[in-house]
């Protein structure tokens, strides 16, 4: 869920990408595609999701075998995996912040004279 997370987020920039490119063939302004959106919210979710299903089954492993998750090395890896999601975390909130604010500079359409 963590990398999916990243991999939407950066995904974000290539639809944003790809329609300043057509804007710039139709030499006009268009409206933003909704998947960009859609994949701008995907990120977030999916980071916190997984941060959420680490805790969870660190709960369920503590009650079920009565031995807490950092004390083996799956469990381990896990708690590596989620504080590196932090990090993660903080790239997909400013990718979501990113599609939802304006374009700053304006999209050049280029020779449309």
């Amino acid at each position: 869920m963590t990398a999916l997370g990243v991999i939407s987020s950066l995904y974000v920039q290539v639809i944003h990408e790809d329609w300043v490119d057509r804007q710039q063939a139709a030499c006009r302004i268009m409206a933003r595609p909704q998947m960009e959106f859609v994949v701008a919210w995907g990120g977030p979710a999916l980071g916190v999701a997984a941060v959420i299903l680490c805790v969870l089954l660190a709960r369920r492993t503590r009650r079920r075998h009565g031995v807490r998750l950092g004390e083996t090395w799956p469990g381990l890896i896990a708690y590596l995996s989620v504080g590196a999601n932090a990090l993660a975390i903080l790239l997909e909130l400013f990718m979501l912040y990113a599609a939802f604010s304006s374009d700053g500079s304006g999209s050049v359409l280029g020779d449309c004279g």
